[in-house]
This record gives structure tokens, C-alpha cells and sequence, in this order.
């Protein structure tokens, strides 16, 4: 909270330094120079943060995920990537004449329900 009332001060009064600059002309050699080292100053932080946080795509995970016909494609970060839940790979699949013969020659019996 602290960051940010500092953070709207500065900016009320670099408001008020362009207004100077450009309206009332009070000192203006003096504003010019506050304005030159804002600037500068900015844009060597900005420069900081930004190579600080850049995104690399190799911290990036890519998954493809089956959705309806299609396939969709997502990726999240590295660091919040825990597992990945996959399903069972079946190599003997059964044919449905199979499964009809089967439940005809095995039929469950039903449980009587009790009065």
C-alpha cells in the first residue's frame, strides 16, 4: 500500500512539473533537468523490470487436451505444473459380439429386494 501511495505522489507531481514546463514557465532550466533525470531514471528501471520479467518458452509447458472432435492446446508455467493425469492404455480391446455372447453365456443375477 505504501508502494502505491509513493508510486500516485510521483505521479501528481511529474504532472505538475510537465504543467510547469508547458503553461507557467517558473525555473524553467531547473524543471527541465528534474524532468531529464525522471526520464532517464525510468527508463533504466523499466529496462531492469523487464529483463527481469521475461517470459521464456522454455519455462512454459504445452499440453493438448481432446475436447468434443476437436483438440485444444493450452500452456502453463513450469512452476505450477505438479502432474499430468493420463488414462489407462488398454492393448486388449473386446468386440461387441464378444460382450453380447458373454453376458448372455454369464448373466448376473438380480438381488431380490427385501420386504
Amino acid at each position: 500500500m505504501l508502494k502505491r501511495i509513493f508510486a500516485i505522489i510521483i505521479l501528481i507531481l511529474f504532472c505538475l512539473l510537465v504543467v510547469n514546463l508547458t503553461i507557467f514557465h517558473y525555473a524553467v532550466e531547473l524543471s527541465s533537468m528534474i524532468y531529464f533525470i525522471i526520464v532517464v531514471f525510468w527508463l533504466l528501471f523499466n529496462l531492469a523490470s523487464r529483463r527481469k520479467n521475461r517470459i521464456n518458452p522454455e519455462d512454459f509447458l504445452d499440453f493438448e487436451v481432446g475436447y468434443g472432435k476437436e483438440k485444444r492446446n493450452f500452456s502453463i508455467p513450469t512452476k505450477n505444473f505438479i502432474g499430468e493425469l493420463t488414462q489407462n492404455v488398454t492393448d486388449n480391446i473386446i468386440s461387441e459380439d464378444d460382450l453380447l455372447k458373454n453376458a448372455i453365456e454369464n448373466p448376473k443375477k438380480k438381488k431380490k429386494k427385501k420386504n
